[in-house]
């Protein structure tokens, strides 16, 4: 498999795993609306476990989207140190560009929560 291929499966299967997040996090949401609405004048207490569930979801959902991160980057990491330096240049540029999207991926499943 060509190291160009082999960057773009990469970025692919980043944005995938962010996308898959950000679904589990709706549906979390969703859950927590039911919950909700399926308790007509549910105490403040019930409202506070769900938020904190949620909260939960979302902290162990980012641990394990970082901990993705870092193995897909130490991999990268050796296949564009074996590059020709053309080939290094437009992995890097295109590594920068996915960083960026999962940070904005990131950053509006963090401010839905």
């Amino acid at each position: 498999m060509k190291p160009a291929d082999l960057a773009k499966d990469a970025c692919f299967v980043t944005v995938g795993f962010a996308v898959l997040g950000f679904q589990r996090t709706q549906v979390l949401r969703r859950d927590a609306t039911n919950r909700l609405h399926g308790r007509p004048g549910a105490p403040v207490a019930g409202v506070e476990d769900i938020t904190k569930l949620v909260e939960a979801g979302f902290v162990r959902f980012d641990d394990r989207i970082t901990a993705l991160e870092a193995t897909i980057d130490s991999v990268l990491d050796a296949v564009q140190g074996k590059l020709p330096t053309p080939a290094d240049q437009v992995m890097a540029h295109t590594r920068t560009t996915v960083r960026a999207a999962r940070r904005h991926v990131r950053d509006r499943v963090m401010h839905a929560a």
